[in-house]
């Protein structure tokens, strides 16, 4: 009943100890201690780009 209303997975998610590495859970009046894993803050972001999938198809695989 404290999640609130999302639970996400970002692009690194794997399993971790207490929750997924890479899981976010937003919890309203609640901290789920297992949840905190020993990644917080590990530095992954996402940013909007003018680009779109068509515009990418082919540049992809330089940077991965």
């Amino acid at each position: 009943p404290f999640v609130f209303k999302h639970v996400a997975l970002m692009p690194d998610v794997h399993l971790g100890k207490g929750a997924l590495v890479g899981s976010v859970i937003a919890t309203k009046d609640a901290i789920i201690p297992a949840a905190v894993g020993v990644d917080i803050g590990c530095g992954m972001m996402a940013i909007k780009t003018p680009f779109n999938a068509a515009q990418l198809e082919g540049k992809l695989k330089k940077i991965r």
